[in-house]
């Protein structure tokens, strides 16, 4: 599933060309994949950067804090 996020808020992009897949290097993925084993959250859509209610981070209130 596509989602973007938008001050704290998820939702579709806004165009198909704003859809991309992101290759990973595999020391990258050897650090996603710990932190994943080391997670609060550990669910399948679960956010990996997330606040402590599993919600996003709101890059907006992450640097005013």
């Amino acid at each position: 599933m596509d989602e973007a996020l938008y001050r704290g808020k998820l939702g579709s992009p806004k165009t198909p060309k704003l859809e991309r897949e992101v290759s990973v290097g595999p020391v990258a993925q050897r650090a996603i994949e710990e932190g994943r084993r080391t997670a609060r959250f550990t669910g399948r859509d679960d956010f990996m950067f997330g606040i402590r209610t599993n919600s996003p981070i709101d890059l907006h209130n992450a640097i005013a804090r």
